[in-house]
């Protein structure tokens, strides 16, 4: 899975409405869940498990690459 934005939204994040994991858009009427301090892994179940369109939050560095499943990751092994 990976997430892009094809329609970046201009309002401001911080004059949004303060709700249960995210903001309040009144100028769209939506809710925008806060995935910038969210894993991988929680990001992907919430869209499989979510059927409705969803506005977001995300880091840059969540945008435009492939979400990983860090369940499957292995550890690191380290040599000394």
């Amino acid at each position: 899975m990976e997430i892009e934005i094809l329609n970046p939204c201009h309002e401001n994040w911080e004059a949004m409405q303060p709700v249960e994991k995210g903001r309040f858009c009144q100028t769209c009427q939506k809710k925008v869940i806060d995935f910038s301090t969210l894993s991988d892994t929680y990001i992907k179940q919430y869209f499989q498990n979510t059927p409705d369109q969803i506005c977001g939050r995300f880091r840059d560095d969540q945008l435009g690459r492939t979400l990983l499943d860090e369940k499957k990751l292995k550890r690191p092994y380290f040599i000394s």
